[in-house]
């Protein structure tokens, strides 16, 4: 492999390394249930930060569908569970309710592909880069994630 095409290969990760999670080693999933027939386990390895606790991670499970006009969502939740004698939480998301959405009239060529999130399981969590995040959902469905980051100082309320 060429020295140019490692950069390249590098600056993409790079550039993608704050929205993309890294693999967890598999030692780090060893008390973790293996997925059921018909499940997919989404693993979330955060990258050490300095100031971990200003941080918290939003996660967001949904699939990417064909859309119109209208707003669309559907339920479902996200249930927290526990490896037992380990103290280390997972989530599954649940079943799956039908598909919502308004009813307005759009356009012609409106139909466009987008992230459609189920309403009950976005989470928000710490950020620990110490544990993976695990979440096990049917194998159509999606788990995303995005960083929130507090200021560092915090503001005062006015006193009324």
């Amino acid at each position: 492999m060429k020295m140019s095409t490692l950069a390249n290969a590098a600056t993409v990760l790079l550039m993608l390394g704050p929205t993309m999670a890294s693999a967890a080693p598999n030692a780090a999933l060893a008390p973790f249930p293996q997925p059921e027939p018909g499940q997919v386990r989404h693993v979330i390895q955060l990258p050490a930060r300095a100031e971990e606790p200003r941080f918290q991670v939003e996660i967001q499970v949904g699939k990417t569908l064909t859309i119109d006009c209208n707003h669309y969502a559907f339920g479902g939740e996200l249930v927290e569970r526990h490896v037992p004698g380990w103290g280390y939480d997972y989530f599954v998301y649940g079943k799956e309710h039908p598909l919502v959405s308004t009813e307005k009239a759009c356009p012609p060529d409106s139909e466009r592909s987008a992230f459609v999130q189920a309403v009950d399981a976005n989470r928000m969590l710490r950020y620990n880069s110490r544990m993976p995040i695990v979440i096990y959902t049917p194998a159509d469905i999606e788990v995303r994630y995005m960083l929130w980051r507090a200021d560092a100082d915090p503001m005062p309320a006015e006193r009324l």
